[in-house]
């Protein structure tokens, strides 16, 4: 095993990529996959946080865990 790191386009290539995708889940996919480390601009960094962050409030808002 090898530890993987993805560079990370700039703000706006992020943005356009961003428009493309379906959702904030198959955006991060499609930028992180698997990664064990990012590598990026500052502004990249925090756009992905910011979208992170994003997809954990709207799952969590979605996910009813089952419950009726």
């Amino acid at each position: 095993m090898g530890f993987h790191r993805r560079h990370i386009p700039d703000l706006e290539r992020l943005k356009e990529i961003r428009t493309s995708c379906n959702s904030d889940e198959e955006f991060l996919e499609k930028i992180l996959g698997k990664a064990d480390a990012i590598i990026g601009s500052v502004e990249s960094v925090r756009y992905m946080d910011e979208v992170y962050e994003n997809h954990k409030k709207t799952g969590e808002q979605n996910d009813d865990g089952g419950r009726d």
